[in-house]
């Protein structure tokens, strides 16, 4: 089966280093449920965690549930970073089929109760999670949220044209799901623009663009995060982390360039990319290979960066995606360089410190070298500006646009926010 999850090592940081800080919230509270798919570390899971803080900082309550990876007999209930998270126990078969796609799954999660709410906020077309969402949408009156934040059924993953029972299987419910869930949601929320108006497209009644944030960054001290790491003191790192992304390109970069700039290498955390660096041989010195880090290591790998990397082909996929370490490695201060292609293509130009190609890997070669070589001499002024990106990506802020987006679309169908818990005037609380 083809299909390749984002890797456990977090794009984004987890917790806020003020999440507990009371500030301003809305006169009155909503109580919201957010349905996810499964308990995977991976890019979707920072998207509603962190929302879901953000929310909760802002007066809302948010109860997340999901699907336990390893509980096979018992619904169990967690507490992270202050949410409350209610996950059903799994089944047995996960190996061979695609977890959130397990028939049993679909069971387990039916018959495990969920509160009453007055926005039920479904993430990602996953069956184990969106036929919950569709059988409450016909018992309950709410309002009902569906977030899209990739396009699966891409030859990227391999669901266009699957090969095998178990992508057969997947491709089947997740292909149905992204037709059906815009046109049966009250709001969608997309990661992108190209996102939003393919949503219009499959009957969505409302759509709200909600990029993914970030938190503020206390950057650590270059040398001892490279110390940490075992990585070089002197060297000019690039770097590329996640699952996604042309990694070939990053590898060529060096290839070309090596000898022109000698202390340039490239560190790589994510997926095991043993097999492509098998190919480049030559240049594996000048490659290392992190792994999958651990949350905390992660923490400290934007910090020995001095070029961020984010490659990406002309595909179905990109076109639609934001990706995640754009806006991290901008909050960490790092500068990026970056294809131009999809919801990146309207941001550019407004980004301090983004370096932008076109998604082809002659141009990403080109802009490489241009790019290392200002960064290098110090003649680049286009710095990033983190205190200018929390303006814009600031979790808190994508919340109150959010909350909005929630009280919008109650008073569109009709619903006022007190069918399910009292309404509260919150003025008083600490600012």
């Amino acid at each position: 089966m083809k299909i390749a999850f984002r890797s456990a090592t977090p794009t984004l940081q987890e917790r806020p280093p003020d999440f507990r800080k009371p500030i301003p919230v809305p006169r009155t509270q909503l109580d919201i449920v957010f349905l996810v798919p499964e308990d995977r570390r991976t890019g979707t899971f920072f998207r509603y965690h962190n929302l879901a803080i953000a929310l909760q900082k802002i007066g809302h309550r948010v109860t997340i549930y999901s699907q336990s990876s390893n509980n096979r007999l018992h619904h169990t209930r967690e507490t992270r970073d202050g949410v409350p998270y209610i996950f059903s126990a799994t089944f047995p078969g996960n190996r061979w089929i695609l977890p959130p796609t397990n028939p049993g799954t679909f069971l387990r999660r039916l018959l495990l109760p969920v509160k009453e709410a007055d926005v039920y906020h479904l993430f990602q077309p996953f069956p184990s999670s969106a036929i919950l969402w569709r059988s409450l949408r016909k018992r309950r009156k709410a309002l009902f949220v569906y977030d899209w934040d990739d396009f699966w059924i891409n030859d990227e993953f391999g669901l266009k044209t699957p090969r095998g029972l178990a992508s057969r299987w997947a491709a089947f419910w997740i292909g149905q799901m992204e037709k059906q869930l815009p046109g049966l949601a009250d709001l969608t929320t997309t990661v992108s623009h190209p996102l939003a108006e393919l949503a219009k497209k499959r009957n969505s009644a409302r759509n709200v663009v909600l990029h993914n944030g970030i938190w503020p960054v206390v950057r650590k001290e270059k040398l001892a995060a490279r110390k940490r790491l075992h990585l070089q003191p002197d060297a000019f790192y690039v770097g590329l982390s996640g699952w996604s992304g042309e990694v070939e390109w990053c590898l060529e970069a060096i290839r070309k360039f090596k000898s022109e700039f000698p202390s340039l290498r490239l560190a790589i955390t994510g997926l095991d990319r043993s097999k492509k660096l098998a190919a480049y041989r030559d240049i594996r010195d000048q490659v290392d290979d992190l792994g999958a880090l651990s949350d905390e290591d992660f923490s400290y790998f934007n910090s020995c960066l001095d070029l961020g990397l984010v490659p990406m082909r002309e595909s179905e996929f990109n076109h639609y995606r934001l990706p995640y370490k754009l806006t991290d490695h901008l909050a960490n201060g790092v500068p990026v360089l970056c294809s131009r292609i999809g919801e990146v293509d309207r941001l550019a130009d407004d980004l301090d410190g983004l370096f932008t190609c076109a998604p082809t890997l002659e141009s990403w070669l080109s802009r490489f070298g241009e790019t290392v070589r200002q960064l290098l001499s110090g003649e680049e002024e286009n710095r990033p500006s983190p205190q200018n990106l929390l303006k814009r990506f600031s979790w808190t802020t994508i919340a109150h646009k959010m909350s909005s987006a929630y009280f919008e679309g109650l008073d569109a169908i009709g619903l006022q926010p007190t069918s399910h818990t009292k309404s509260q005037n919150l003025s008083s609380q600490p600012k």
